[in-house]
C-alpha cells in the first residue's frame, strides 16, 4: 500500500469508529456509559481531524477551504 492508500484508510476507520461511538451515545441508558461514549467521540473526533488534515497537507483531498458566502449562507440556514 502506498501512503495515500494507508492514510485513506485511516481516515476511512476513524469515521466508521466516530459513527459508531455517536450511535452508542444516543442509545445509552446509564448516564455514566453515555459519557464516556461521549468523552470516546471527541476523542476520535480530533483524531479523524488529524487524519483529514494529513490527508489535506499532503495534497490529497480535493476539498477546499469554504468561502465566505457559503459560510453565511450555512449560518443563516441554522439560524432559521
Amino acid at each position: 500500500m502506498q501512503d495515500r492508500e494507508i492514510w485513506g484508510d485511516i481516515l476511512f476507520s476513524q469515521k466508521t469508529v466516530t459513527e459508531q461511538y455517536n450511535h452508542y451515545a444516543n442509545e445509552c441508558l446509564t448516564p455514566e456509559v453515555r459519557d464516556a461514549f461521549l468523552g470516546l467521540l471527541y476523542e476520535e473526533h480530533r483524531l479523524e481531524s488529524a487524519a483529514f488534515d494529513e490527508m489535506y497537507k499532503r495534497g490529497w483531498s480535493r476539498e477546499a477551504p469554504a468561502g465566505e458566502d457559503l459560510l453565511q449562507r450555512v449560518r443563516d440556514e441554522f439560524r432559521q
